[in-house]
């Protein structure tokens, strides 16, 4: 049996244009005479639509590209993965088409409502079916299917000589890994070959980072990182007897490729060309501008330094330097004037309001400049800031995406050395040259520079701390007296979780930015912002 396994990248609601390149796909497999030609999970739409598939319209035009498809088919065999309406209910399902028809359906079971996803909403749980295709016996577990063992141990039981996977599977830095671990477990439960097939994508800062696979006791082949991919794979009996040089790339080069992807993508599908960024000369502005350039080109990026002040001779010098080693266009435009203008006009600030007045004097120049040159506004904040609220609303807040949202402060340190060491290798990239950024960028203290001589460690536990509590307290979803006992003071832990709760307001305000960890501080943590909990 010969499978064309299509690593892909649909459109989210593009129906015209996912069909395009499932046709496209098909002609290639077509041409390589395989028996079935296996797709991402709800290829026909993209994963995934949201509130798309509560649009009749939007069902209909799937329905009608659907019927063109079936009529179309030839011998080798589509696994469309796709939106099927039955009674009034949608399922998350597989359609089997071949020589103008359809042989054959299977129903996703285990509906996922957890995280980032919410498939509850739409879908109504169905039943997997074993479907017969050349004579060959095909199960075909749909993506949280293969989770569980018991979907993979049906399909056994009713015949499946071997399960193809349709996926979309989101990233997060440890995700291959563990998804890994779930094929050989079912492998091992059910001793049938399993082809994985996910989608390469960055939609909305969700990323799917492809890497679809063979396992048959064995890890046979590995498709890429982060770009559409695909391979004829062969298997006779129980053996996937396709092979090709399986990559492997460290922890920081695959975050740094998820994030490229994901500002990249996101760019591309919401039509923006260009993109505009305050670098401050601190590090967090200087990596988003460099995962800028690799995502967009030089060409496409524009600096503004933004000086009051407060700023030193030294920010000003990085900056102007960062510019230079990217290559990007960068202006200089002093906030003084603007902020004592404004400061004279509402009698005068004190403290943290003047300022906050600052850093929304620069977010009001970012948004105009914006509004006159049609660039899409990059937020520089990562994770550490985010959780804490050390950011200012409508001020440092400003913009329309941020590639380092989900990444902490001791990660935007270790990006930033991989990056201005080496080249990323999971993904290409439009920058070809390193380092892109001083050295000094990385090793001095940070500082917002919003008063004489500030530093973030006046305001915060140090980051090597900060950000053990807070993944502590996030991602593992510890309790306040938990993490006391995990060796932290009792005080500092307390601070930590009371700004993480008055801060909630902040985040419901903040661009939306590229998932990098297990749970990010949006989809995947739902607080209220009037929480009294004292936990």
């Amino acid at each position: 049996m010969k499978i064309f396994l299509a690593q892909v990248k649909p459109r989210i609601g593009d129906i015209e244009y996912n069909f395009d390149v499932i046709r496209n796909c098909y002609l290639k497999a077509c041409e390589n005479n395989v028996d079935i030609c296996l797709f991402p999970e709800m290829i026909s739409v993209g994963y995934t639509p949201e509130d798309l598939l509560h649009k009749p319209s939007f069902l209909t035009e799937l329905e009608k590209h659907t019927a063109s498809l079936i009529k179309n088919s030839k011998a080798p065999a589509i696994l469309l993965s796709t939106v099927i309406k039955e009674k009034d209910k949608l399922y998350n399902a597989i359609l089997a088409i071949q020589n103008g028809k359809v042989i054959g359906k299977s129903y996703k079971q285990c509906i996922p409502n957890y995280g980032v996803f919410d498939e509850e909403r739409y879908f109504s749980s169905g039943e997997p079916r074993v479907i017969d295709i050349n004579g060959y016996k095909i199960g075909v577990p749909i993506c949280e299917d293969m989770w569980f063992p018991e979907v993979a141990l049906k399909l056994k039981d009713n015949g499946a000589e071997i399960l193809l996977v349709p996926n979309a599977s989101p990233y997060d830095g440890e995700k291959f890994n563990t998804r890994f671990e779930i094929i050989k477990k079912r492998y091992q439960e059910v001793g049938l070959p399993i082809i994985y097939c996910n989608q390469v994508l960055g939609q909305d800062g969700i990323i799917f980072e492809g890497k679809s696979f063979g396992y048959d006791g064995s890890l046979k082949f590995c498709l890429s990182a982060f770009r559409e991919d695909s391979i004829v794979v062969d298997v006779q009996g129980n053996k996937i007897l396709t092979t090709n040089n399986i990559e492997n790339f460290s922890k920081e080069d695959e975050l740094y490729g998820a994030m490229v992807l994901g500002l990249r993508d996101y760019m591309n599908n919401n039509r923006f060309e260009s993109v505009l960024l305050g670098l401050s000369g601190g590090i967090d502005s200087a990596l988003v501008a460099a995962i800028a350039v690799d995502a967009l080109g030089k060409e496409n990026v524009q600096a503004i330094m933004m000086p009051s002040k407060f700023t030193g001779r030294e920010s000003l010098e990085d900056a102007e330097r960062v510019a230079e080693m990217l290559g990007i266009s960068y202006r200089v435009i002093a906030i003084t004037d603007i902020v004592e203008t404004i400061d004279s006009g509402i009698g005068g600030a004190s403290g943290i309001a003047y300022e906050n007045l600052q850093s929304r004097a620069r977010g009001i120049i970012l948004m105009s400049i914006s509004n006159m040159t049609q660039s899409l506004v990059l937020t520089t904040g990562n994770k550490s800031e985010n959780a804490v609220g050390y950011a200012t609303l409508y001020g440092d807040m400003c913009g329309g995406f941020n590639p380092i949202k989900d990444l902490y402060k001791t990660g935007v340190f270790n990006i930033a050395k991989f990056r201005n060491s080496k080249l990323p290798t999971s993904i290409q990239v439009m920058n070809l040259n390193f380092p892109v950024m001083p050295e000094r960028v990385i090793t001095k203290p940070p500082s917002a520079e919003l008063r004489e001589d500030q530093k973030d460690s006046d305001s915060l536990p140090e980051y090597n701390i900060l950000d053990r509590i807070l993944e502590a307290y996030i991602e593992q979803d510890l309790g306040k007296e938990e993490i006391i006992d995990k060796g932290f003071d009792k005080e500092t832990v307390e601070k930590v979780i009371k700004l993480i709760k008055i801060s909630e307001y902040k985040r419901r305000q903040s661009a939306p930015g590229v998932k990098l960890t297990t749970r990010t501080l949006d989809k995947e943590r739902r607080y209220p912002i009037t929480n009294l909990y004292k936990g």
